[in-house]
């Protein structure tokens, strides 16, 4: 005959039992399944009894014996009068007190009005930066203007040589002067005498040109 591992106990007894320990009637008809595996499980386990007590370790112990001077966390009540104490300052009578509590507040945001006050220093500087830059950009171009002279420039100094408008040189001179080369060119020459003959050879010579072609 075929053992089937079941639990043979009087009709009493599994009455008694499911009472205490619903469910437990699965094994009146039914043995334990997947011994071998629940064997693998738990066949490492043992019950030492250090920390605990135990069925195997004989009488209970009595509630001195678990007070919290055996327990092997270390709880500090010291900081028990401290945390109490904390409502007090929170919530001060009076306005002297409140005071005090905006600057404890305050205080309690110093970290994040530090990173505010690094944000605000930081974007200062790219703004300080920016500007520098948008400067520096228009004193290169301010420059830059004046090593090739600007069109103002170098008409004053064709007034300067006598040149008067109407005439042929101012004529010649309001063409080719919008040309940055041709102001560069001018700028070479010393005197308003050789800046003269300059606008007036120009006239020729353009003038010539156009007639051959």
């Amino acid at each position: 005959m075929k053992q089937e591992k079941n639990i043979v106990m009087s009709e009493a007894w599994w009455k008694e039992t499911a009472q205490k320990k619903k469910g437990c009637t699965i094994f009146k008809n039914r043995g334990i399944q997947n011994e071998d595996r629940l064997s693998i499980m738990f066949e490492d386990i043992r019950n030492t009894g250090d920390d605990h007590w135990c069925a195997s370790s004989g009488v209970p112990p009595s509630q001195a014996d678990l007070s919290c001077d055996n327990s092997p966390i270390n709880v500090d009540e010291e900081d028990e009068p401290y945390n109490d104490s904390e409502p007090e300052e929170v919530t001060p009578t009076s306005g002297k007190g409140k005071r005090g509590r905006g600057a404890d507040i305050k205080k309690g945001k110093q970290p994040k009005t530090s990173t505010g006050h690094w944000f605000h220093e930081q974007m200062g500087k790219i703004v300080e930066m920016n500007e520098r830059t948008t400067a520096s950009c228009e004193s290169i171009a301010r420059r830059d203007d004046k090593s090739g002279c600007s069109i103002q420039d170098v008409m004053a100094l064709v007034k300067e040589c006598g040149v008067v408008p109407s005439t042929n040189e101012h004529f010649i001179a309001s063409l080719v002067f919008t040309k940055r080369a041709e102001r560069e060119m001018f700028m070479t020459l010393d005197t308003p005498q050789e800046r003269f003959e300059w606008l007036t050879r120009k006239h020729e010579w353009m003038t010539r040109n156009d007639v051959s072609k």
